[in-house]
């Protein structure tokens, strides 16, 4: 009896909470593909230059895939990390278009993070338990990271509220007044921002293994691969 009770009371207040829960997915859902339609006319031709960066990778990928090649501890550590890296990358590239931009920083970050464990391995420098030496990515994207920070923590007031502030109706209010919107919205300017770098500069430069004449090969497709995408990018920015 006393079951039955509880069973009915559970399902009495799953009713309840089931609208309201409804409503705040639902208007997440809404504003994130209204911000993500203007986030796609914002970017303009960085999403040329984003494909031809993610197609470089994706043929190397595909060129290896099933591949059985002779490894060590280092290509396996570079292999999961590059993974990791490429996994990263939609929902990333999602969070800046939904407008969700302390998200999307705290992502970004990480991928750069990886960026710089890949160059640590490499390099037989990797710490365990430690984080990379962001210093040994190039600088521009060393000072990107130092940017992404204090949005990553949460630890500056002013970057939280530009994420959630509302410029709404504050006529006849008392002042201060601060509006704060619980849903995404677009900001063009840090939406280009923060989609050109990673992607145009930051790609990693092919997977570890024993057979270095085809990494090399790799390496040199990407890397000419990223200069034509900063081109595509210089020229997107200057209209």
């Amino acid at each position: 009896m006393i079951e039955t009770l509880n069973d009915e009371a559970i399902e009495r207040h799953k009713q309840a909470l089931i609208e309201p829960a409804a409503t705040l997915y639902a208007v997440q859902k809404v504003y994130g593909d209204q911000a993500k339609a203007k986030a796609m006319v914002a970017f303009g031709r960085l999403i040329d230059a984003h494909m031809l960066v993610t197609g470089v990778l994706a043929s190397g990928l595909l060129r290896i895939n099933g591949a059985i090649v002779e490894g060590d501890q280092t290509s396996f550590e570079r292999d999961a990390l590059f993974a990791a890296f490429v996994i990263g990358l939609e929902p990333c590239e999602r969070a800046i278009a939904e407008a969700r931009y302390l998200q999307a920083h705290a992502m970004l970050r990480q991928e750069l993070e990886i960026l710089a464990q890949l160059k640590a391995v490499r390099a037989n420098r990797r710490k365990l338990n430690g984080a990379p030496n962001i210093a040994a990515l190039e600088q521009s994207l060393a000072r990107l990271y130092g940017g992404l920070s204090p949005a990553a923590h949460v630890s500056q007031h002013h970057i939280v509220q530009s994420a959630t502030s509302w410029d709404g109706e504050m006529e006849n209010l008392p002042g201060p007044t601060n509006l704060t919107r619980y849903f995404p919205e677009t900001d063009v300017g840090l939406a280009r921002r923060s989609y050109a770098p990673a992607y145009l500069h930051g790609s990693p430069s092919g997977r570890g293994t024993k057979h270095r004449p085809r990494q090399q090969l790799r390496q040199s497709s990407i890397h000419c691969e990223r200069e034509r995408s900063a081109q595509l990018s210089d020229r997107a920015d200057d209209r």
